[in-house]
């Protein structure tokens, strides 16, 4: 029998997300989604603590406190009628990860054995889209305001062709799949009634640019059979949506599946939002 639980708190807050979804779909069969539920909601509520005034933690070091483990919680809080703890949460990533000058969000601090805290500011469009998705979630006023200034935000700072409203990328690894993590929330964000039309508009654009991008610039490939698999053609995706994937993908160089796996995502968010 597997655990469900890890060190990382964030890592545990997907999975967590994952199950509500299932339990919501039919909770009857899904004793198990539900026994998850529990376990991970145990262990990941020990990453909420007063610490930094708030905030989780990202893993069971507790030493440093990010967005990636506290927006997703606070989607789940949100989901799960804990509005006011979710709010609570958006607004110490507001108050202490909030950059002011270009409206994004900032990545987490960390506690240094000496007492002090360091601010750690990378721009992740993980980050963003998350918080994206506590915003739209939350969906009262000051929510949808905050979530069009920062669609604004990401339109015009995280974009590698702005013409085209391409987003930018993360490289591989678990970054290959941060820009598919955003597009999933702007999806839902252009879906919304009562964001300001002129976001929905942006978010949409944003999406559906990075998707038509990353299917132009797709290869197919011919696969030989395969541990009982039939060959055949398969289509290959660019870890860069502005690069199209005959340039970034040649023959002989192994690909990333964190990357494949960003594509379709980006690819089945637009979907969501075409006839």
């Amino acid at each position: 029998m597997g655990t469900f639980v890890n060190h990382y708190y964030d890592d545990m807050a997907w999975l967590l997300l994952a199950a509500h979804r299932l339990d919501q779909l039919d909770p009857s069969p899904l004793r198990l989604a539900r026994a998850a539920g529990r376990a991970l909601t145990t262990t990941v509520l020990k990453a909420d603590t007063p610490d930094l005034g708030g905030g989780l933690f990202w893993n069971d070091t507790h030493d440093f406190k990010n967005v990636p483990a506290t927006a997703l919680a606070a989607i789940f809080f949100a989901r799960t009628g804990r509005r006011a703890r979710a709010a609570a949460h958006i607004d110490w990533i507001y108050a202490n990860l909030h950059d002011s000058h270009n409206g994004l969000i900032l990545d987490g601090l960390a506690m240094k054995p000496d007492g002090s805290v360091d601010l750690v500011g990378h721009l992740f469009t993980y980050n963003q889209g998350t918080v994206l998705g506590a915003l739209i979630e939350l969906g009262d006023p000051r929510s949808l305001d905050r979530a069009a200034a920062l669609i604004d935000a990401i339109s015009t700072q995280q974009t590698s062709d702005p013409e085209h409203h391409v987003l930018g990328v993360h490289g591989d690894g678990d970054g290959g799949l941060f820009t598919g993590i955003a597009v999933r929330y702007l999806a839902l964000a252009a879906q919304h009634p009562q964001l300001d039309p002129a976001a929905r508009a942006t978010a949409r654009s944003l999406v559906l640019g990075t998707a038509s991008a990353l299917w132009k610039g797709r290869q197919t490939r011919s696969t030989p059979k395969t541990f009982g698999m039939p060959s055949g053609p398969v289509l290959v995706f660019s870890p860069d949506p502005a690069v199209p994937a005959d340039e970034s993908q040649p023959p002989g160089i192994p690909v990333e599946l964190s990357s494949q796996v960003q594509a379709w995502t980006i690819l089945e968010a637009a979907a969501t939002l075409t006839p």
